[in-house]
């Protein structure tokens, strides 16, 4: 019993920081699908993006949006950033 329970814990202990790191992934790409710009110009935004969000790497999708805004508002302002330049 005591031998399953830790093969368990060690599971999910793993499957949490697996969902965690998806959490960065799967809002950088929410962010990129709502960008309108050209293909070079969203990837440089996205990398540097990525770069200052990389502190919050440990924290879920719902998290970041708790923490930073939600991805639509993220991707609005950094539109609103290439149309002034």
């Amino acid at each position: 019993m005591i031998k399953w329970w830790k093969q368990y814990s060690r599971y999910v202990t793993i499957a949490e920081k697996m969902s965690k790191a998806q959490g960065l992934h799967r809002y950088l790409r929410t962010i990129s699908r709502k960008l309108v710009c050209y293909k070079d110009t969203k990837q440089t935004l996205l990398e540097g993006l990525e770069q200052e969000l990389s502190v919050y790497s440990s924290l879920s999708y719902d998290e970041l949006c708790q923490e930073i805004g939600n991805p639509t508002q993220v991707s609005a302002q950094l539109m609103e950033n290439i149309s002034e330049q």
